[in-house]
């Protein structure tokens, strides 16, 4: 396992240790690679069969004041290549700020930022393996449907 992301796995479940109540949970989303992705149109002239694949992941994080949070995540997907499976692992962390309930009682608005590493595990015919860094920032809302559970939507 590659140092940062050894690194990175470790801080997310130090996280809980330091919140007296912690957000974790789980998601499932959709990577979309740009036009511009090496998967895309790399040196073997091979490309990815789907521009777009499921991923899951998991998110820990920390509720600094009512505004703010600090969270990371780490995610995986993969696509069907010509030739293989091309794997993308992801892990991010960066803050949330949040305007609680401005939809009404417990419906929030959210923006997201954060930065981490994105991992593409290719068949080596495709681009091997190949670790860049990643940026985003993105809005997102989230409705409280329990005491302790809230389902979110986000897009970066």
């Amino acid at each position: 396992m590659p140092r940062a992301l050894l690194t990175a796995v470790m801080a997310l479940l130090a996280i809980p240790a330091f919140a007296d109540e912690p957000n974790l949970g789980g998601y499932v989303g959709t990577l979309i690679l740009g036009q511009d992705h090496e998967l895309y149109a790399p040196m073997s002239g091979k490309h990815l069969d789907q521009p777009l694949t499921v991923s899951i992941g998991g998110r820990a994080g920390l509720s600094l004041t009512q505004w703010f949070d600090i969270e990371g995540e780490l995610e995986i997907g993969a696509w069907p290549v010509e030739g293989g499976t091309a794997t993308i692992a992801g892990m991010r962390i960066g803050p949330r700020f949040v305007a609680a309930n401005l939809l009404g009682q417990g419906r929030d608005i959210h923006l997201t930022a954060g930065v981490g590493n994105l991992m593409v595990m290719a068949p080596d015919s495709l681009t091997g393996t190949d670790v860049d860094f990643a940026a985003h920032i993105g809005p997102g809302v989230s409705v409280d449907v329990g005491k302790r559970i809230s389902l979110r939507g986000d897009y970066r």
